[in-house]
């Protein structure tokens, strides 16, 4: 179903904007998308100084006793020191990561990935969740331009990343 890779991914500065939510009642799933959306439809990110690529990163920081998370959704850059108001800086710690792309048409593709992962790939290889690194899925330019050209209709492939140990 997925191929799943294990990578150490070096330590990246980001700038982007913050959503807080909740997986109470599911209400992470009515306020992603439109924040998600929204973000990609403005380009939000075009005009932000020292970008490393046109990549954007979406990253769950989450407590592993709360329902309660902020989403994060930024670009990587050389440095975070600069931001506008509205903007957060935040970084993704250098570690090793379970990976895999899927096709994503929607929010459940993201779950379905995270689960297979977290439920199948991590216990077979016997390792577990580092709760202390920030699950995050990567678009990449291709990515982005295919969904700003064609929505999910153009089957747009993206890069789920889950901190291991």
């Amino acid at each position: 179903m997925y191929e799943v890779k294990l990578v150490l991914r070096q330590k990246s500065k980001l700038i982007g904007f913050v959503l807080h939510t909740t997986f109470i009642e599911n209400r992470q799933a009515n306020d992603i998308p439109p924040f998600f959306h929204n973000i990609m439809q403005e380009n939000s990110f075009e005009s932000i100084p020292n970008r490393l690529n046109k990549n954007q990163i979406c990253l769950f920081d989450k407590k592993p006793d709360s329902p309660n998370f902020n989403y994060y959704m930024g670009v990587e850059v050389e440095s975070n020191d600069l931001i506008s108001n509205d903007m957060k800086a935040f970084s993704i710690p250098e570690g090793n990561y379970a990976t895999t792309s899927f096709i994503k048409t929607g929010n459940l593709d993201v779950l379905q990935a995270l689960k297979f992962i977290m439920d199948k790939w991590i216990p077979e290889n016997n390792l577990k969740q580092n709760q202390t690194l920030p699950v995050f899925v990567e678009y990449d330019n291709e990515f982005i331009t295919k969904y700003k050209s064609d929505g999910y209709a153009s089957k747009p492939i993206a890069k789920l990343f889950v901190p291991v140990i």
